[in-house]
């Protein structure tokens, strides 16, 4: 199972499922492959017995990344680097890198082409060294060609010419970005990617060079979120191309390559399919929440109308909007709280600014950070109405739980919201603070609706959304997945 930026380091939606996949699913030993942004992590998590290897791969490592790519020490390394000589890269690692960074660039290589490139790429890696491929003259000389090349293309050719330090921060990225097709083959029977990213380039390779199943879970939308973070950078025209280009490699690569693509909400299929996912390939599986713990049960005593947030306080989750949207609601709803609980350590400088905004609003006695909550199925019985103001969604259990808790939902039309919430809640479009502040007040100021929603909502997560179900679901993906491999391995044979 590859993850990126969460299970187990962080904590999250994404971790919880992982967790919950670790511990359930029956009969399969799990390797972890954690990619992460840097070494220094602690597990938030106890590992299940399941789980039989963690190793991590840091995308932007203190010093070399050897020891984290090739398992055979120093000495492996310099054997791996003698062999790494300018003639061997100019022969064996530019021809597919061009075609990589053609694809990256401008688009249109053919999809065999790209995966035939990528499997090139990484069966080079295992016999010689990536840092001295990518360090080579001429892997520098083949990024200034490829620039070149583009540079009067329809995008390229109306901005500012690109410079020297441009092209450098475009091969930074690349070198860091794409180190996981450096890793050792890991002998796995099925590799299971949980975002259509760096992560999942040693499913892409191994599905095509060692026959390994390869199977892809999408909780948001990579490829998505890429594009919204990249479009608010403030970097120049060349690099801002390079990063949506190489995310969107990335992820057609996997989309094209895997045998079973499962997100959690039809909605993702929406951008796999137009990126090489065939429709065909593509399996639905709901998250699920464990019912004996999320249930409906005795609220503590408060004398305020009070909504409840369970989000990690950073730009994805919208809280300068979920603020404002409180200041329209107190409007109507003079003694409205609102208690965010969720970590603050995620980005410190979105964090301030959502400080001074409440500070700015004069929303200091209404928007109440809370930090972690250590017992997430007790946090939404503080609540009358559960609040989530996103831009970016899969699946979220925050909405899936509070349903279970038979609170109902106020949320940002955003990934498979809709699809969870269906009638039990109230759905608005992302970043209007006014259609989500009237629909909070709407609720906190109407109890027999909530009361009616909050009962349909129990009802449905008790039905379509239960850990059970969700667990049962995966392990019919391998078993399936399994077999194929066995009797392709037959076939072959």
């Amino acid at each position: 199972m590859a993850t990126e930026g969460t299970y187990p380091f962080v904590g999250g939606g994404v971790s919880t499922w992982c967790h919950q996949l670790c511990e359930g699913v029956r009969d399969v030993d799990f390797t972890l492959l954690a990619v992460t942004g840097g070494p220094r992590v602690t597990s938030q998590y106890k590992l299940p017995p399941s789980v039989k290897e963690l190793l991590l791969v840091p995308l932007w490592p203190e010093g070399d990344a050897t020891p984290y790519v090739y398992p055979d020490g120093w000495s492996g390394a310099i054997r791996r680097r003698a062999r790494t000589t300018t003639r061997t890269v100019e022969r064996r690692w530019l021809p597919p890198l061009r075609t990589v960074l053609r694809e990256v660039f401008d688009g249109g290589v053919p999809t065999g082409a790209l995966l035939d490139a990528l499997a090139e790429m990484a069966l080079f890696l295992r016999g010689h060294d990536y840092r001295a491929a990518m360090r080579a003259r001429a892997t520098w000389g083949a990024f200034l060609d490829v620039i070149d090349e583009h540079r009067g293309g329809e995008y390229l050719g109306r901005c500012a010419p690109p410079t020297a330090r441009d092209a450098s921060l475009c091969a930074r990225w690349f070198y860091h970005l794409m180190l996981p097709l450096a890793l050792a083959p890991l002998h796995a029977t099925v590799f299971h990617a949980t975002i259509a990213a760096s992560c999942a380039l040693p499913g892409v390779v191994g599905r095509r060079l060692d026959g390994t199943r390869f199977a892809l879970t999408e909780h948001g939308v990579y490829l998505r979120e890429r594009y919204l973070a990249v479009s608010a950078s403030d970097e120049r025209p060349l690099v801002k191309r390079f990063l949506v280009g190489l995310a969107t490699t990335i992820g057609r690569a996997c989309y094209a390559s895997a045998d079973v693509i499962s997100p959690v909400a039809y909605f993702n299929a929406r951008w796999e399919v137009p990126w090489e996912a065939a429709p065909s390939q593509v399996r639905v599986i709901y998250n699920g929440v464990d019912a004996a713990r999320f249930r409906p049960g005795e609220a503590p005593p408060r004398s305020r109308p009070t909504a409840v947030v369970a989000a990690r306080v950073f730009p994805l989750k919208d809280i300068e909007t979920l603020v404002r949207a409180a200041a329209v609601a107190r409007a109507r709803v003079p003694d409205l709280q609102v208690l965010v609980y969720g970590s603050l350590d995620a980005d410190p400088p979105y964090v301030a600014r959502c400080r001074a905004l409440i500070a700015a609003l004069e929303l200091g006695e209404c928007v109440l950070f809370k930090g972690f909550h250590a017992r997430p199925h007790e946090l939404y019985l503080d609540g009358d109405v559960c609040v989530l103001s996103s831009i970016s969604e899969g699946f979220p259990y925050t909405v899936i739980e509070s349903m279970a808790c038979g609170v109902p939902c106020v949320a940002t039309d955003v990934g498979g919201v809709r699809e969870a919430i269906a009638d039990t809640g109230l759905v608005v479009a992302p970043r209007d603070p006014e259609a989500l502040g009237n629909a909070l007040a709407e609720l906190l100021l109407d109890p027999a609706r909530r009361r009616q929603l909050g009962e349909a909502a129990r009802a449905r997560a008790s039905t379509q959304f239960t850990l059970d179900r969700q667990i049962r679901s995966y392990e019919a993906l391998y078993r399936a997945l399994a077999e194929d491999r066995r009797d392709g391995t037959a076939r072959a044979s």
